[in-house]
């Protein structure tokens, strides 16, 4: 769920301009450690969540649920990166 957080400080930012730079380095780490798309990025996994295999992100990440699998909706997906 950190795409919350990072739309919330989107949203702080633009009516907050101080806060936001202040701000920008720390969130700017939680994006890329979500979604980070570079291979070339020694600090985070490419795609954390994303399983190739199954063509989305699972709402647990790559472990498993005492119920099985949970695949993550569509729109937890599109606010987690």
């Amino acid at each position: 769920h950190y795409g919350y957080w990072l739309y919330a400080a989107a949203v702080l930012a633009r009516h907050d301009r101080e806060w936001g730079r202040q701000s920008r380095g720390f969130f700017t780490a939680l994006a890329r450690d979500i979604a980070n798309p570079s291979p070339a990025d020694t600090h985070f996994p490419v795609h954390r969540y994303f399983d190739f295999y199954a063509g989305h992100s699972w709402a647990a990440g790559l472990m498993q649920f005492t119920s099985g699998r949970n695949q993550e909706s569509i729109s937890e997906a599109v606010n987690a990166g």
